[in-house]
């Protein structure tokens, strides 16, 4: 949220919000205590969304939107940490969400049952990458498991809210889908590999910026 859109918040909450308080106060429906409460916990709700955009500034999935999709974004956004040795996806589970990697690492493994369940390294997943993206165009289940490296925030996307963000946003679903539609068609170049994830030091974004730029 920009600081011009912040200002224009406050005042909503400063100079209109208090009018309609202070006439509930006056009829005698809320105490002039709840009013103020209330008025706080919206400030807090629109600040943490503000932090949450900020954050999402800097995943790569999102670095060609503009302020008010990351905003719109940051609403349907959940955040959550990790600790270390956290299992947070497990294989063969519905693939109903993706995540973004605000802060720390993960370690990918895929389960050999013909290892006694062993689990075989697949790759690292760092700050500001995204994984899990291709529940969006399908309706699978989780082909690796994604456990935490160090204690790591994640910001966690529901499938179906984010259609709908898509739908609403065309302009950003664009720049977003091409990322995606990248990630994919290397991931299809590994498949003799059976990965599940692409490390990356096989996946470049060059040519998505550049495709990205031919549409902005």
């Amino acid at each position: 949220m920009s600081q011009e859109n912040a200002n224009r918040v406050r005042y909503y909450i400063e100079d209109q919000k208090p009018f309609i308080g202070n006439t509930l106060v006056m009829l005698g429906k809320i105490s002039e205590e709840v009013m103020r409460t209330e008025l706080k916990i919206y400030e807090r709700v629109i600040e943490k969304h503000q932090q949450l955009a900020e954050m999402l500034k800097n995943v790569v999935l999102f670095k060609y939107l503009n302020e008010s999709a990351l905003e719109s974004l940051a609403y349907i956004a959940e955040t959550e940490e990790y600790a270390p040795d956290t299992r947070i996806v497990i294989e063969g589970e519905a693939a109903d969400c993706f995540y973004c990697v605000v802060s720390g690492a993960l370690r990918v493994t895929k389960t050999n049952p013909e290892k006694n369940d062993e689990e075989a390294y697949l790759s690292t997943i760092d700050k500001n990458d995204v994984f899990g993206e291709s529940c969006i165009f399908e309706s699978g289940k989780r082909t690796a498991n994604v456990t935490a490296e160090v204690t790591s925030l994640l910001v966690r996307f529901d499938k179906n809210a984010f259609i709908e963000f898509i739908k609403n946003h065309p302009k950003a679903s664009l720049t977003i889908l091409i990322f995606i539609i990248q990630k994919l068609m290397a991931r299809l170049e590994n498949t003799g590999r059976e990965l599940a994830f692409v490390k990356r030091q096989y996946t470049s974004t060059h040519d998505a910026h550049e495709l990205i730029k031919e549409f902005l």
